[in-house]
Order: C-alpha cells, then structure tokens, then sequence
C-alpha cells in the first residue's frame, strides 16, 4: 500500500490557481516579498504574512475528481492514502487524492462534497532531470484547464502552457533538492 504525508505547512504552498488570479497572485507575492523583508530576522522571521484565499476558487473551474484524475501521467501513479499532520501528530485526509512516483514529487488534489476539486497543491522537491520530465508530463496534463503554477515560497507564478518557464524553474528545484546538479 502506497502512503503519502505532507507536513500541514506546506498545504497549498505550491498550488495550482484559477487564472483569473494571476494579477492578484502576482500582487500578493510583491506583498508577501515586502513583509518577508521587513520583518526577517537572524533566523526565521518575527512576523506572519497570512494570505487570504484567491478571490476565484479553483472550483470556479469545475473540474471533477475522474477528469483529474485522468490528466494524470502513467508515471504519477496513485497514491492509496494520504496524511497530514506535523511533529508526530498524522491524521488521513479523506477528501484528498495524491499522485506520484515518491514522496518528492507529488500532486495532491482536494475535492468537495459534490467530488468537485477545490484545491490541488504539490510537493516539488525534485531530485533529478527525471523529475524534471515527470514535472513536465504533471504540467502537461493539467494545462487543458486555464490555470497557473503559484509557488508562494518562491515567488513564482508560471502558466502550465509555458513549458521553457516551467522547465526553468524545476531545474532550479532540482539544484536545491537534488543529487543531479544537471
């Protein structure tokens, strides 16, 4: 049996926006830049920035659990369960499907009542070139819908179509979470 766990922090850290967003996300992310400046410390921070949600849900984009579940690439595989939770507190998540070939390279999706996704966030920790093609398949995948790649840690807003940008910055990934400096 397959298991996944994200850390509840990262929840929607790196999520995939409706892109009528793209104006306020970029916004935000100027926002959160300042903040981040003005309240740094020697270690860490001595503020939060907290965000709102975007003004248009991804649910705007009406798109079903099986729909996305078929723009999955062969080589994300489902995962069977998925958990979150921090220090040594786990908990499932039963309204979250995930998908990947490890832990470092995950797509989590969250849908409602009506199994309407209403979030879907990854884990990008990619480790090589090959990571770098499987992230490329994900984006490939997932670009049918209009929607951009909005990485709030990194300040990194990207559409799904713009494969050269996309391509760029998982490669930037792969140089700080990986073993293949290529």
């Amino acid at each position: 049996m397959r298991e996944v766990y994200y850390h509840e922090d990262d929840y929607c850290q790196i999520e995939l926006a409706a892109e009528a967003n793209g104006r306020w996300c970029a916004q935000q992310m100027g926002k959160i830049d300042e903040f981040s400046a003005a309240y740094k410390a020697e270690v860490g921070w001595t503020d939060i920035y907290v965000r709102s949600a975007n003004p248009t849900p991804l649910t705007s984009l009406n798109i079903s659990r099986s729909t996305f579940t078929a723009s999955m690439p062969s080589s994300m595989p489902c995962f069977d369960r998925v958990f979150t939770g921090y220090s040594s507190y786990r908990s499932e998540c039963k309204s979250t499907i995930a998908f990947g070939p490890n832990d470092s390279l995950v797509a989590y999706a969250e849908f409602d009542d009506n199994d309407v996704i209403s979030s879907v966030w990854f884990t990008l920790d990619l480790r090589s070139t090959d990571d770098v093609v499987i992230a490329n398949d994900l984006a490939s995948g997932l670009s049918k819908w209009p929607v951009l790649l909005a990485d709030w840690g990194w300040s990194q807003l990207i559409r799904l179509t713009d494969t050269d940008r996309l391509t760029q910055y998982y490669r930037e990934r792969v140089k700080v979470f990986g073993r293949d400096q290529t």
